[in-house]
């Protein structure tokens, strides 16, 4: 903050934010878990996966929390809108990363290791990886 003379001065601010078990957990009934799923299709329709692969972990990293640990809590149409959710990022990821690179000739190995870390993190869940998400992995490499 800076006051009339332009000096900058700084508070300390303590906070807790929430986390997605502690908003799942609350039973707020003004929760809906589709507005992360809504949030994560914009984000990937603004972010190219390939070249953000911190987006890629933390969009799974989101998905994975609301994912129910017990299926049959669950409606059928959540448990199929995470599924395309991890769909699309899977295909993002692909269509945007290294498989899809043509210039093949200027890829790193930091790049490559950071790819199939991505990927290896991201189907740490075998419940969330359909047999279209396997079948793209099969078909891009």
């Amino acid at each position: 903050i800076k006051d009339e003379l332009e000096t900058t001065t700084c508070y300390t601010y303590n906070a807790r934010f929430p986390t997605i078990h502690d908003i799942l957990s609350s039973q707020d009934p003004g929760f809906d878990v589709s507005i992360f799923i809504q949030a994560t299709d914009e984000i990937l329709n603004l972010t190219r996966l390939g070249q953000h692969n911190d987006v890629a972990i933390s969009l799974f990293s989101i998905i994975d929390s609301v994912f129910p640990s017990d299926i049959s809590s669950a409606s059928a149409t959540y448990i199929q809108s995470l599924e395309n959710s991890m769909k699309l990022i899977v295909d993002n990821l692909l269509d945007t990363g290294l498989s899809s690179n043509i210039d093949t000739e200027n890829v790193t190995s930091q790049e490559i290791i950071s790819e199939l870390s991505t990927l290896s993190e991201i189907t740490t869940n075998p419940q969330l990886i359909t047999n279209d998400i396997v079948n793209t992995f099969i078909d891009e490499y």
